[in-house]
Formats: structure tokens, C-alpha cells, sequence
């Protein structure tokens, strides 16, 4: 009965909608996001008690639930994945295994949908990238990203940090990372990705980990928990940053107690890996909190939204810091102290039909004309373009006078 009603609930949705499999910590803060941006979802998980928690929540957007296998091809079609308005399918189980499987499925069932899976296995990713269309979200490559951004380009950071909703983030106001040497606490497989950003930037930190003997590259290796001693025999006082990168919350909050009691106002970027700790890690106030639910949930919210916001951040960070500056400058003139908001219009027929008939009939449009303010035509509407993208090119930071045509895809940002 359950399944039939979910069936008939997702056959009602009239909207563009994304199937989620998996409703853990990364798929619930990723429903949410969805919901911030007037996107709908339909939910597959094997638990009861989170379908049970996915019910009690309030969304403004359509988001059922079903409490199935997301393997089982009948509940990937129950759930819409052959409906021209499902957009994509996300696939965030715990389980890589498991992920595969449904991304084959969900591949037989529909050759051309979008798939997103979270994946970190090398062996996993190559099945993935076979199927094709398959962005492959790794949460270890998006943290070591983040910590680079931070280190090298912090008013990127804090742009990025700002489009995603990060609410300790201000836009404007980025996190002043010192230079100098770096201890990384941890070497598994978040710790391989983060050195290998270090190393990318000419770092080479000192490493404390119990297990590993020799690094290439690295400035010093201690084979010992980041205990006191430990971290005084890293060179902490002369260190510009530790880094608590490990896959135990628990050990990661001991070692920035052991920092702080070593050097109060010690530089600390820590891992948390259970979004249930949050209470903890708030209370430890690290100066950045590097969570593998909400990172990831973050990026693929950003791909959900628009490929080309990922695309933005990417080309902000070959042009360098100057250009981010000066966008985020003209944002802040747009928006003020308001969170911004990212969304996406299409000169579509099917979602800009105006529009298109007056481009149709021979007449120009401007970015500036389609932003005007219907209130007040003398003026524009807070907002600013970030990308075009017009078939196989895109267009960053388009002037405003940039002629419009048939099948632009514009990303805006401003204000809800």
C-alpha cells in the first residue's frame, strides 16, 4: 500500500525533481538545501526511522519517501527515474558497493539521466565513469580542495563558502590563514588527499600518525598519536596551522585540546566525520570545520542548481584573487549584508515562453532588459549575472549589455 501511494505521489509531481538514495547525514542536509531552493526530491532509503524523520519534516517542496532498496529496479521506477521531469539521481548511501549498483540500474533504466554518486575508490570510480554522465562526488578530494582554497585563495573561500549557505561565513570577510609550516595529524585517506594538496602549494608539512613510516616529500614524520609531546616535538609553536584530519571525531577533538593547551591561539583546521557531534565541534570553535556530510551535500547542491556554479568557482580560481575581490565587491553592492542566492533561468520555450517569442520575431534583449525591475524600469533587480553558458561555451561575468539568445542558460545571484 505504502509503495502504490509513494508511486501515485511521485506521478502527481508536475515539477523538475531529483530522486535521492539514501537519506543519511549527507542526504538529509542535502533534502534541505533542496528545499532552500525551491527543488523538489524524491527519497529512497533502506531505514524506516529516517523515512519516519523524512515525514516530520516541514519543506515548502514536494519531497516522498520511501523506504525500499534503491537496488531493486521497480523502486528506482516508483520513485520517477523514466519521468522526463526527473533531472538527475543522487546517490549517497555509505556503501560504494551498493552505490554502483544503483548507479547501473538506474543506468539501464534511463541511458541518458545525470547520476551524482559518492565515491572515493579508485576501482569504484572507473565502474562509475564507464557508465557514463556520472559525476562522482569524493568527498576526500572536495576537503583537501577546501583546504587549499583556504590557504591560497581565501576570498574565494569565503565567495564559496557564502554561495553554499555556510551561516559562520560573511561575504567579504575571509578567513585570514597564516603562512608558514604545517602539522597534519593523520595520514588515512582524507590525510593522503589534504598532503597532496599541500604539496601542490610547495608545503611540506610535518605528518603524525601512528602507522605510516615514510613520505616522500614530507618535512618530518612522528609515529605517535598527536598527543602533548608529540605535537611540542612537530614544532607547534612555530607552526602556522594544525591540521586534525583522522577518521575518529573523538580523536580529532583530543588533538585540538592538546593544541590549545599548548598554544591557545594556535591556527586549527579540523575533520568532523558525524554530523551528530556537531554540539562538540561548535564547542571546540576551530577556525575552520571541515564536515563530510555537509561538504558533500554542499557541492552536489551546487551541480543540482547549475553545473556552471562549480565551473564559476573553478574559473574565479585560475583568474585569481583580484577578480574575486572585485566581484565579491560587486555583489556586496547589489545585495548588502543579505545571504546571497543562486538560481538559473533557461530561455527555453518551455520555461522562458515570453522571452522566446520576442527574440523569435527578430527583436534584441540584453542581460540588462531581462534584469529590470517590473516595479520600476528605471532600475534593475539586486541581482547579478555569474555565467551564461550558450552551448558548448561559456560567458564569465558577462557585461550587462551582452545580447541574449535562444538557449542561454543564465546563472543569477542575488537575493531570495
Amino acid at each position: 500500500l505504502n509503495e502504490h501511494r509513494f508511486a501515485r505521489q511521485v506521478r502527481r509531481i508536475g515539477h523538475p525533481f531529483f530522486i535521492i538514495c539514501g537519506f543519511g547525514d549527507t542526504g538529509s542536509l542535502l533534502a534541505r538545501g533542496l528545499n532552500d531552493h525551491w527543488l523538489r526530491g524524491v527519497i529512497i532509503d533502506v531505514d524506516p526511522e529516517r523515512i519516519k524523520a523524512l515525514r516530520l519534516r516541514d519543506y515548502r517542496v514536494t519531497m516522498p519517501g520511501l523506504c525500499a532498496d534503491p537496488t531493486n529496479p521497480r523502486h528506482l521506477d516508483d520513485a520517477g527515474v523514466r519521468m522526463p521531469n526527473c533531472k538527475g539521481v543522487v546517490i549517497l548511501t555509505v556503501n560504494e558497493e551498493i552505490n554502483v549498483r544503483i548507479a547501473v540500474m538506474t543506468r539501464l533504466l534511463n541511458p541518458d539521466i545525470h547520476i551524482l554518486c559518492r565515491s572515493s575508490s579508485k576501482r569504484h570510480i572507473e565502474h562509475l565513469q564507464s557508465l557514463g554522465n556520472v559525476t562522482i562526488i569524493n568527498p576526500f578530494e572536495i576537503f583537501s580542495q577546501l583546504l587549499s582554497m583556504a590557504i591560497t585563495a581565501p576570498r574565494l573561500h569565503n565567495l564559496n563558502s557564502c554561495l553554499v549557505r555556510n551561516p559562520r561565513a560573511r561575504l567579504g570577510e575571509p578567513i585570514e590563514v597564516p603562512t608558514g609550516d604545517w602539522i597534519l595529524c593523520g595520514y588515512g585517506r582524507m590525510g593522503k588527499w589534504l598532503y597532496r594538496q599541500f604539496a601542490l602549494n610547495g608545503i611540506k608539512p610535518v605528518i603524525i600518525d601512528p602507522k605510516i613510516e615514510e613520505i616522500e616529500g614530507a618535512a618530518r614524520i612522528i609515529n605517535s598519536h598527536a598527543n602533548l609531546d608529540p605535537l611540542k616535538q612537530a614544532g607547534l609553536e612555530q607552526a602556522a596551522g594544525v591540521v586534525a584530519g583522522t577518521d575518529s571525531d573523538h580523536d580529532n577533538l583530543s588533538i585540538l585540546m592538546s593544541v590549545q593547551a599548548l598554544k591557545p591561539d594556535a591556527f586549527t583546521i579540523v575533520r568532523q566525520n558525524s554530523h551528530e557531534n556537531q554540539i562538540a565541534f561548535d564547542a571546540i570553535n576551530a577556525h575552520l570545520v571541515l564536515q563530510s556530510s555537509l561538504t558533500t551535500a554542499r557541492r552536489v547542491l551546487k551541480h543540482l542548481i547549475s553545473p556552471q556554479v562549480q565551473i564559476f568557482i573553478d574559473y574565479l580560481r585560475e583568474q585569481g584573487e583580484d577578480i574575486c575581490a572585485h566581484t565579491v565587491k560587486n555583489l556586496q553592492e547589489l545585495i548588502g549584508d543579505e545571504p546571497p542566492h543562486l538560481w538559473q533561468v533557461k530561455i527555453f520555450a518551455h520555461e522562458a515562453s515570453a522571452v522566446m517569442e520576442y527574440l523569435q520575431e527578430g527583436k534584441s534583449l540584453s542581460l540588462h532588459e531581462l534584469i529590470r525591475d517590473p516595479h520600476q524600469l528605471n532600475s534593475s533587480l539586486p541581482c547579478m549575472s555569474l555565467s551564461i553558458a550558450r552551448g558548448e561555451s561559456r560567458i564569465m561575468l558577462p557585461d550587462e549589455n551582452e545580447l541574449l539568445v535562444a538557449e542561454d542558460e543564465i546563472l543569477f545571484c542575488g537575493t531570495e
